[in-house]
């Protein structure tokens, strides 16, 4: 196994990034990881930070970015959560073409998750085929994303933690909010009720859309619970009851002081104006009302036009008549 030391200085903070490329590492079966004879021979591995990045030679750009970035998505994760942050976790960049990925592939994973991770395995699956589709955004976040759901699994155990808790977190954890996700829950806002986010208690919908809505207003509920608790730690320790024996119901009103039922309807409060807004708009008498505008601008329009062009006609006319008229002798 050779092992290559790289350093590098950037704004006068020092980083160091110890790598190993080599072929998969045998040890991984071992220790409750992938097996390593699922993938090609060919495939490399990249270990930094006790994260080993499986890929395939096409991919190697792409893995050597997400182990720049993994160092400063680990320590926030664990500074978050309370784990530690050099824990072994394998992650597999699955081809973007499916031949290619082959058993390389999450098993059972959705046809839309651009990550997957299997509960307790320690791996994580990222395919580059669906990198940018909601609600990820590049490797990076879907590699922090990945990484909460395996974290959460070690502190409170797979299952314990309600389904919309548990991405809501991965969420917060991953990246900040940004417009896609301001668009995408004026969408769920417009097709399901808010309060339908604490219904996903063990999974989201397998429909594309569905999930997107339900991952919206996750984030969106989750982001709010982070503010009011003081931040992403609150998440955290409300994992740690879990883990440490308490329901979350329990857990979650020690944190927060409310029921997650009576949360929803302060976070709900707290977004009436804008959800107000967006029911007005959409509502069916304002989109008569709104039709009913357009037609008469559109003739208003139009009636505009017709008289601009009445008028360029006369004028021309007015000239043609001038011309033809004799010209009298001088």
């Amino acid at each position: 196994m050779g092992r290559i030391e790289c350093r590098g200085r950037r704004r006068g903070v020092a980083l160091a990034l110890c790598m190993a490329l080599a072929s998969l590492p045998a040890a991984a079966a071992g220790r409750g990881g992938m097996d390593p004879e699922r993938l090609p021979a060919d495939w490399r591995t990249l270990t930094v930070a006790g994260t080993a990045i499986h890929f395939p030679p096409a991919a190697a750009s792409l893995a050597e970015n997400l182990a720049r970035a993994a160092p400063s998505v680990r320590g926030r994760v664990a500074q978050a959560l309370n784990t530690d942050p050099a824990a072994p976790v394998e992650v597999i960049l699955v081809p973007r073409d499916r031949d290619e990925a082959g058993a390389a592939d999450a098993p059972a994973a959705p046809h839309w998750a651009a990550g997957f991770t299997v509960p307790g395995s320690g791996v994580l699956y990222i395919r580059i085929g669906a990198l940018g589709v909601y609600p990820d955004r590049d490797a990076a976040s879907i590699f922090a994303h990945e990484l909460g759901h395996a974290e959460l699994g070690r502190v409170a155990a797979p299952a314990r933690l309600p389904r919309w808790f548990e991405e809501g977190t991965c969420m917060v954890l991953a990246r900040p909010w940004d417009l896609r996700d301001s668009w995408s829950l004026t969408l769920a806002v417009l097709f399901y009720d808010p309060a339908a986010v604490l219904q996903h208690q063990q999974g989201f919908p397998q429909d594309a859309s569905a999930a997107r809505a339900a991952y919206a207003q996750s984030f969106a509920f989750v982001e709010w619970l982070a503010r009011r608790g003081g931040g992403e730690a609150s998440l955290g320790r409300v994992a740690l009851r879990v883990g440490g024996g308490q329901t979350f119901t329990t857990a979650f009103a020690l944190e927060f002081a409310m029921t997650p039922q009576g949360a929803v309807r302060a976070w709900r409060t707290s977004m009436g104006r804008w959800y107000r807004t967006v029911s007005l708009i959409t509502s069916s008498t304002t989109l008569w009302v709104a039709m009913v505008l357009l037609l008469a601008l559109g003739a208003m329009g139009q009636r505009r036009r017709r008289r601009r062009i009445l008028a360029r006609w006369a004028l021309e006319e007015g000239v043609d008549a001038e011309d033809d008229r004799p010209t009298r002798p001088h």
